[in-house]
């Protein structure tokens, strides 16, 4: 028990403390955006950040496309809005029924979105979150 333990340690296996309450950004009977502050460690690289793991889901029996703007305030000002350039218009397409969540290791900029760093000062972090100009396809 001990030696594997041991192993996932130097490994990297990135571990996961618990989640902040998950904040429900847009919900409607077709859909729903949320996301949760979570922190994650990567020990292999030493890495200890803070970030917001977006989940869209998918409450009809069709496939749809969610298009929509990420805006992220960082120290209650928004560092995003009125960019039509700053690469933060996504769109993601689900299944039916199908949810699809962030983790720590995802590397779409839309499902985990960086918070804070927690092994080092901040000068900026995270402090709202919003999902603008939502269209559903």
């Amino acid at each position: 028990m001990r030696y594997t333990i041991f192993t996932l340690l130097l490994t990297g296996i990135i571990f996961v403390q618990p989640a902040t309450a998950q904040e429900s950004v847009f919900e409607s009977d077709n859909y729903k955006i949320s996301y949760e502050v979570q922190d994650c460690h990567d020990i292999a690289n030493g890495l200890h950040r803070s970030y917001a793991l977006v989940t869209f889901e998918n409450r009809t029996d069709e496939e749809v496309k969610i298009s929509f703007d990420l805006e992220q305030y960082r120290n209650g000002i928004c560092r995003s809005c009125n960019n039509e350039d700053n690469g933060l218009h996504h769109s993601i397409t689900l299944s039916p029924l199908e949810t699809i969540a962030g983790t720590c290791e995802t590397s779409e900029a839309y499902l985990r979105v960086f918070n804070k760093h927690l092994d080092l000062d901040n000068y900026s972090t995270l402090t709202d979150l919003k999902f603008t100009n939502i269209e559903l396809k």
